[in-house]
């Protein structure tokens, strides 16, 4: 298993405190089964330079590479603003050796389509594909599902916390298998920041996933993510 989503390096973001808490995520990733993780660190524009972002990512990196069980690749969830085009070469916050970035959209209560044609322009400017993380967690996404139709139709994917799966409410289990019956749930990950209240957690949620949509749908998923880790 690839986890698509996580945030096990040290000291740059709400993950992992230091180098000792990210090899104990690794070890629990490795005990989960999953072969390669996505270092996806929050990256918010507005907040922090570009070149100051990816030189502590780099530094952190540095800290933990040598030493893990499984194989690592860095990248970023980059927080959408409207000044996120005027960065240049975002291309350098996607996943490692892809063109394939993730994406975290506001938790506002709507959406705008300019945000939308924003997000479009910039798939097309800079050569990139945008994984939309954590779908089910925005309340605009509820709010109005023909926009997480408008953003698959423009070319992005749409990945899911674990989290999410594994304590699911009915109307939960609803909401995710709409997504999955219109082409909008593309990968499975933990989304994880620590070892106890946001741990790795990957394999029980594609138990519970399994539960839900049936094992073909969770192979179809586990694959989607092999595809984008091991072009």
């Amino acid at each position: 298993m690839v986890d698509l989503h996580c945030h096990i390096l040290p000291g740059i973001d709400d993950g992992a405190a230091d180098a000792q808490q990210s090899k104990e995520m690794l070890d629990l990733q490795k005990s989960q089964g999953v072969s390669g993780a996505v270092l996806t660190s929050h990256f918010y524009p507005e907040t922090v330079s570009f070149e100051e972002f990816l030189c502590k990512r780099d530094e952190a990196y540095d800290k933990i590479k040598a030493t893990s069980p499984i194989l690592l690749k860095r990248a970023a969830e980059v927080a959408y603003t409207r000044h996120l085009a005027n960065l240049g070469d975002i291309e350098k916050l996607c996943i490692e050796d892809t063109q394939y970035l993730l994406l975290e959209l506001p938790f506002s209560a709507d959406w705008t389509t300019a945000m939308i044609d924003d997000i479009q322009r910039m798939s097309a400017n800079f050569g990139v594909t945008f994984i939309i993380a954590h779908i089910e967690l925005y309340p605009a996404a509820h709010k109005n599902f023909d926009l997480i139709k408008k953003l698959r139709d423009i070319g992005c994917l749409f990945q899911i916390d674990t989290q999410s799966v594994i304590s699911m409410s009915l109307t939960e289990k609803m909401f995710l298998k709409k997504l999955f019956r219109h082409g909008c749930f593309h990968f499975l990950a933990s989304d994880c920041h620590n070892t106890t209240t946001r741990k790795p957690n990957l394999h029980e949620g594609f138990i519970k996933l399994g539960r839900l949509l049936g094992e073909d749908a969770v192979d179809e998923i586990k694959n989607n993510a092999n595809i984008i880790f091991l072009p």
